[in-house]
This record gives C-alpha cells, structure tokens and sequence, in this order.
C-alpha cells in the first residue's frame, strides 16, 4: 500500500500456488481482509502479511478500516 489510502496495485491475476505480499508502508494502520477467505487483522506501518492462493476463483480484499478507498481484486487461474 502506498500513500495513506490506496493499494498499489490494487488488481492482481495469479495462477495457483502463488503468494501475494501486502506492505504497509505508512504509519497508520490497516487490514487485509477478504469477502470470502482469510482476514489477515491488522498490518501495522512498516509491516507485512501474505497470502497464498490455492484455489482458482476471484477475491475481493479490502481494509476494515477504510473500505471505501482500500478495494482491490485477486484473480486466481489455474
């Protein structure tokens, strides 16, 4: 994530099997969460999470705490 408010990049297409890394590097904190899947809690400024993906499908992530803004997509292929 950059800035205090968005994802770069906020779209991703992966095959399975891949792991996807979430940085923030800001100093407020902010969530990973998906519609369907896991909820990685809070990612605190300087820190990371990951995710990896071994089901095809799409995933709808945003952060809890400003889900307005913080949106994104994983497309997961085979």
């Amino acid at each position: 994530m950059t800035g205090t408010h968005e994802w770069a990049p906020s779209e991703f297409t992966i095959t399975v099997g891949t792991t996807i890394t979430w940085t923030n590097d800001t100093t407020a904190p902010h969530t990973v969460s998906f519609t369907t899947g896991p909820d990685c809690g809070y990612v605190l400024g300087g820190n990371s999470t990951s995710v990896t993906f071994d089901t095809p499908g799409t995933f709808n992530f945003n952060c809890k705490i400003y889900p307005t803004y913080m949106k994104g997509t994983v497309t997961v292929t085979e």
